[in-house]
């Protein structure tokens, strides 16, 4: 990967940054306070601050100050599911996100290799335990987190296995110059994978089965735009042949071998794609969605902001049209320019075609995802611009020294 830092390199104890580095990560799927999140990397911008490209995360941090005034000047300290501080956090997630893939742009190959595999395999830790709970415990333990139950996975820690599990196929899939372990990448595929079928969340597993499809898509082409325009005609055909895709969807439904809430789920998405009116499972989604545009609708350029933000008038839970719900048209546009400015700027200067593959199908499936879920969490663009654009480093079997 090239250096995206152009500016001269100061003399200062790399390994400590390293070290904070690892602790927010294990801190991150652990689930540990978010306090503690913003103080390590409050930490981490201060001792690194000479490797960060100022210029290039001033458009996001004016955007954190703008948001910020907004929150607190609305006096609207909510509770629970409708909180607007949990909105203006996402706003943190990104500008930690990819302040941290900037950081990471100056490691050493071989230690930035061991923070993102120990990235993967916290994620594989708390995978297992969530799953032994789901089977022995309570089959709705992952869906409902019962606090009793220690460790059980979060939504965002959750729904990164589909970044995580999009990657791994990429490289499995494209690496041929480096001695890959297989294997290992197989068993880590197969257990996140096993944890969208056990979990009862039909969104992750969904998208995982999408991810896994682009990545085979993109890994069989050579041109990044041609499988872009495969993705989209694979989307058509879909369209075109839902009821087909509708009658294959029922039968899951009816194979028994999820709970009553996922079958529910499942049959919807049948509903959904025939046209069929049915009230299931996914109507209460539908209304929390009609919140967030009626609000919109009332206030489409500049949005309803924080003053007005709670149940009834933001549904909290599909990012788009929340997001045009409190900022508007103009707010909405400008936070989507800086991310697009971003990504372009990341893809850039992306040597290996498996972490353009990655990184690319990584962006897909975050703007899927946002359209049912919430999605600008921690963990998802972890996942996003830090895990995806940085694949090729993890599990060679060769010297990293030597590629």
């Amino acid at each position: 990967m090239k250096s995206i830092l152009t500016h001269k390199k100061y003399s200062i104890d790399f390994m400590l940054i390293e070290i904070l580095m690892a602790l927010i990560f294990l801190s991150i799927f652990n689930q540990i306070n978010v306090g503690i999140h913003i103080v390590i990397f409050v930490l981490i911008v201060f001792l690194s601050s000479n490797y960060i490209p100022i210029k290039q995360i001033i458009p996001i941090l004016i955007i954190d100050l703008v948001v910020g005034v907004m929150f607190i000047s609305a006096g609207n300290y909510g509770t629970g599911f409708n909180d607007p501080l949990i909105n203006f956090l996402k706003f943190y997630n990104y500008t930690q996100a990819y302040t941290i893939y900037l950081i990471m742009c100056n490691m050493d190959l071989q230690l930035k290799k061991v923070v993102l595999e120990s990235i993967i395999f916290c994620v594989v830790v708390t995978a297992l335990i969530s799953m032994f709970y789901n089977v022995f415990v309570s089959d709705i333990a992952i869906r409902f987190r019962p606090p009793e139950m220690k460790f059980i996975c979060t939504f965002g820690q959750y729904y990164v296995t589909m970044f995580i599990i999009a990657a791994l196929s990429c490289k499995l899939l494209r690496e041929q110059e480096y001695a890959v372990n297989r294997t290992l990448i197989i068993i880590i595929g197969i257990v996140l994978l096993l944890l969208n079928i056990i979990g009862n969340l039909v969104t992750g597993l969904v998208l995982c089965v999408c991810g896994i499809l682009f990545a085979l898509v993109f890994t069989r082409t050579k041109n990044i735009k041609k499988s872009i325009v495969l993705v989209i005609l694979i989307f058509l055909l879909g369209l075109m042949f839902k009821s087909w895709i509708a009658f294959v969807v029922y039968r899951i439904s009816d194979l028994g071998i999820f709970n009553e809430i996922t079958s529910n789920k499942i049959e919807a998405i049948g509903n959904i794609l025939i046209g069929n009116g049915q009230v299931d499972t996914l109507n209460s989604r539908e209304k929390l969605s009609e919140f967030s545009m009626n609000s919109f609708y009332n206030s489409p350029y500049i949005g309803i902001g924080y003053k007005n933000y709670k149940f009834g008038t933001v549904g909290c839970h599909q990012e788009w049209s929340d997001f045009l719900a409190v900022f508007g048209i103009i707010g909405s546009l400008i936070f989507l320019l800086v991310i697009i400015k971003n990504s372009i700027n990341i893809y850039k200067h992306l040597d290996d075609q498996v972490d353009k593959d990655s990184f690319i199908i990584a962006l897909i499936l975050l703007i899927m995802l946002g359209f049912f879920n919430p999605a600008l969490m921690e963990e998802t663009l972890i996942g996003v611009f830090v895990v995806a654009p940085n694949i090729s480093l993890i599990f060679n079997e060769r010297n990293l020294s030597k590629i």
